[in-house]
């Protein structure tokens, strides 16, 4: 496949990361600059994507979401979430087919120096209740305390830190979803590297996990963990993991984070439903959504329209301390599937998201297995196979979560998969 002049495309891919900092707005502008290139590209080169199996299922499933969205209580709503999908396969692709070898360290770079401000920026919000751009903590105000008062003073506390992102809580998001492709690299290349390369190395990991676990975010903290631990696994041998968990485990005690009562309290709740799921916040929520799907089994209520149509459910225990609705989504994968597209697009979404890790386990490039930017794809694969988990996770068709997700495909093909597969022989 013929290159020519990539670099302004790759110049778009490096600002995606930067856009998800910026706004939705550039996110989405990014997303379809990016799948023009794509369509253009495709058709000079006959590049023809439409012959794997797993896009196929992908785009029935786009058409099902747009069928369905004329018996939705909210027409407009769902189908332009339905149609706006395209976006995010196109993207992926694009990804796919612009990434090159010789443009991966300038992308693994980059990404390395925006999460390391990223991080020292949630750091700084964390000790003081604002970030270096002056944005605050979830209910924090500007009174004039001790800077570290609001570690136990739960009247002082910095709560939920949204870092660069103004008042979205998302930095844990942010931080662990884009250093897992980092942090499966970096540990296979240590070996590689000098006594001051290691260290480098593990206590930027340290930055990574001691930053998503300040930040409140727990789904996050789980993929980070996860992540170190699966990479690990891969990559060294007991001796190594156990020398490397020592270290990363004592990097927690850093900063005095187990006096935090805000975190404290975050995970005692988080013990608290794991005890009792159908009780507790969320138990609600997926108690509503099931409700919804009730009320449509096979093809659900549309994208966009669990809020609307989960108000006209009466609450079955209205005594409880927690909402019955979710103001946005059903916060799961599957209880959102079921809700708004039914047990048919659940189906399609299932077969999509299977072929597609089928696809990537059966057409890994063998001959790239001896070179460690390899890890890199294997990392955004291993992301691709955890958020498969019934975990509780934002909405799967929102800009933000989405376009992440198809980053890692994208990122995933790139690095594991060979380009000459879909091209035209």
């Amino acid at each position: 496949m013929t290159l020519k002049n990539p670099n302004f495309k790759a110049i778009i891919i490096f600002f995606f990361p930067i856009s998800l900092i910026l706004g939705s707005a550039l996110v989405n502008l990014t997303l379809v600059v990016g799948s023009l290139f794509l369509i253009y590209q495709s058709y000079k080169e006959k590049i023809d994507f439409l012959k794997i199996i797993w896009v196929k299922i992908f785009f029935l499933l786009i058409i099902y979401l747009c069928l369905i969205s004329f018996f939705a209580e909210n027409f407009f709503s769902s189908f332009k979430s339905s149609i706006s999908l395209i976006r995010f396969i196109l993207f992926s692709l694009f990804i796919f087919f612009f990434i090159v070898e010789k443009n991966f360290e300038k992308l693994k770079n980059f990404i390395t120096l925006l999460l390391f401000f990223v991080c020292i920026d949630v750091n700084i919000q964390f000790v003081f209740g604002y970030d270096i751009f002056g944005f605050p903590s979830e209910g924090y105000s500007d009174v004039n305390y001790d800077i570290f008062s609001h570690w136990k003073n739960s009247e002082v506390s910095v709560g939920r830190l949204s870092g660069p992102f103004k008042s979205e809580l998302i930095p844990g998001a942010f931080i662990s979803s884009l250093s897992v492709p980092l942090i499966f690299y970096k540990f296979k290349a240590l070996k590689t590297k000098n006594l001051f390369g290691k260290l480098k190395t593990i206590l930027l990991v340290c930055l990574f996990l001691e930053s998503t676990i300040i930040t409140g975010e727990r789904l996050s903290t789980l993929l980070i963990l996860s992540c170190i631990f699966t990479s690990m696994i891969i990559c060294f041998n007991l001796k190594k993991t156990i020398f490397i968990v020592a270290i990363l485990s004592s990097s927690l005690f850093l900063l005095p984070i187990s006096e935090n009562n805000f975190l404290k309290k975050r995970w005692v709740e988080a013990y608290n439903i794991l005890l009792n799921v159908n009780e507790s916040s969320y138990g609600r929520i997926y108690s509503s959504a099931y409700h919804v799907w009730k009320e449509n089994k096979l093809f659900g209520v549309g994208l966009k329209n669990y809020r609307i149509n989960c108000q006209k459910i009466s609450d079955p225990n209205p005594a409880s301390p927690h909402p019955f609705c979710s103001p946005t989504h059903a916060h799961n994968l599957y209880f959102e599937l079921l809700s708004e597209t039914g047990f048919i697009g659940l189906i399609i979404y299932l077969s999509f998201y299977l072929s597609l890790l089928i696809f990537l386990l059966k057409n890994l490039n063998h001959k790239k297995k001896n070179k460690v930017i390899y890890y890199f794809g294997f990392g955004s694969l291993f992301y691709l196979f955890f958020k498969l988990l019934p975990l509780p996770t934002g909405s799967i068709f929102s800009t933000w979560n989405a376009s992440i997700f198809w980053f890692h495909v994208g990122i995933s093909l790139s690095f594991l998969c060979k380009r000459s597969y879909f091209l035209n022989k």
